[in-house]
């Protein structure tokens, strides 16, 4: 386990819904590396201007958000979808919805999008998109030198170059 790292971000809903979020991390972020779910210490997403019916802000917790995709490119950049559901209880029990997130632009992007649903399908609000996740504070996202992930990073970046110079030397 890496050591522990703050990101914020966030995403713009081509109806006007505003993002804004945290998460935390320990995981060690090598290039290339995917997880969908239960990698974060903490996580924290706001959203507002929702457009519709229903309350025009949200705000989700981590054990709502548990099973948000994240996605690291080969420069390192960190890419997260907010996967999950918010519900605002009795006597209702109207929520809000995430749904599972895609990568509408890759290979090209690793930017996802998600559709916000307030109860359900039937009540689509936004499709969100989010940016590029950024690290709160200054640390290095680089596995130690020496450490496995290093060496694999560096072995799969020698691999990929001999296999692109071989193919394209014929």
């Amino acid at each position: 386990m890496a050591e522990s790292v703050e990101f914020t971000f966030t995403g713009t809903g081509i109806h006007g819904t505003q993002a804004s979020g945290t998460f935390t991390t320990s995981t060690n972020l090598a290039p290339f590396y995917f997880a969908n779910g239960s990698i974060y210490s903490d996580f924290s997403l706001t959203l507002t201007d929702i457009p519709g019916s229903g309350p025009s802000s949200v705000t989700f917790d981590a054990i709502e958000l548990f099973s948000s995709w994240l996605n690291v490119d080969g420069s390192g950049n960190v890419f997260i979808a907010p996967y999950g559901g918010h519900d605002f209880g009795p006597p209702f029990m109207n929520h809000y919805d995430l749904g599972q997130p895609s990568q509408p632009f890759y290979p090209s992007s690793f930017t996802y999008e998600t559709i916000l649903y307030y109860n359900g399908e039937h009540g689509y609000r936004d499709t969100i998109t989010w940016s590029v996740a950024t690290p709160a504070s200054n640390t290095a996202l680089v596995p130690e030198t020496g450490s496995t992930l290093a060496m694999l990073a560096g072995a799969m970046t020698t691999l990929g170059t001999s296999l692109y110079r071989r193919r394209f030397a014929r």
